[in-house]
């Protein structure tokens, strides 16, 4: 097991968390306060601690009552309300952007083509 995740977290590999509301309690989870079994919270503390895995600042609060195991659910049996579930929370709010929101948004460029077979016409 401790080979496997040496060779996980080699390097500067990073694992980012993205929050979650318990939809009981309204609480946001993060990577800092998510509850870990017992015989973990050491190695997960030192993968904190080392940076190796950190919640993502920047998320956007539309996204938080998306849970992909529903969406996926409704996708693997073909439901066609898994695209309501998906666009009615987050189609709208980057479509006009390619998906970028905010200043990411102002910020995307377009890509240059990089083929070295094409001539420059």
């Amino acid at each position: 097991m401790l080979e496997s995740l040496g060779r996980l977290f080699k390097g500067a590999t990073k694992h980012y968390v993205y929050p979650y509301r318990d939809p009981q309690t309204g609480k946001l989870i993060t990577a800092e306060t998510m509850e870990v079994a017992p015989h973990l919270r050491h190695l997960y503390a030192q993968l904190r601690e080392n940076r190796h895995i950190e919640t993502v600042r920047n998320y956007n609060e539309r996204y938080l009552p998306i849970y992909p195991h529903n969406a996926l659910a409704l996708i693997q049996v073909a439901a066609p309300a898994w695209e309501k579930v998906v666009r009615r929370r987050s189609w709208r709010s980057s479509n006009a952007t390619g998906g970028l929101t905010g200043s990411r948004a102002a910020k995307k460029k377009p890509r240059m083509n990089t083929n070295k077979h094409e001539s420059a016409a």
